[in-house]
């Protein structure tokens, strides 16, 4: 990784990018497996980005709820939103990245169709290519999940 952190100030004026920012462009994950739709916020170590749970997300079970699997993979989303936003604003093609492992992962709550998620990373920690990310994952203010993600990344990387 080029840098691990970046700064909405230093990014986005130049090249007229503003938040809240759609996704679509800016993470490798396919529309069915892409679950995030906005990156609203971009800090030095801080990121937020946010969905609406869809009636036709593949990981809804038939009593409306959200698997607890799937908010890992939102922590995930909004860290390569994070690179993908600093690649688009370098002019620069959106990177490769893995989930690597997970620590410390709490479900307290649930998530419904309509219901407004907010995701908040916190990049805890680099070296090299490798990082540490805190996330947590809110609905209507309330934690209903939280943990902490390693990763690998390789920014501005074909497949």
């Amino acid at each position: 990784m080029d840098s691990f952190h970046l700064s909405s100030d230093k990014l986005s004026p130049q090249n007229d990018i503003s938040l809240p920012f759609s996704v679509d462009k800016i993470i490798p994950q396919t529309q069915t497996m892409r679950m995030i739709d906005f990156l609203t916020k971009v800090e030095d170590r801080h990121v937020e980005c946010e969905m609406i749970v869809k009636s036709d997300n593949i990981f809804l079970r038939e009593d409306g709820t959200l698997a607890e699997s799937v908010y890992v993979e939102l922590m995930a989303q909004t860290i390569a939103a994070s690179f993908g936003f600093e690649a688009l604003c370098k002019g620069k093609g959106v990177g490769v990245g893995f989930l690597l492992g997970l620590k410390k992962v709490k479900i307290s709550g649930i998530a419904r169709i309509t219901d407004k998620l907010t995701i908040r990373v916190f990049k805890d920690t680099q070296f090299g290519d490798f990082g540490i990310i805190q996330g947590t994952v809110l609905n209507a203010g309330k934690i209903v999940a939280q943990g902490e993600l390693k990763i690998w990344g390789k920014k501005d990387t074909s497949i």
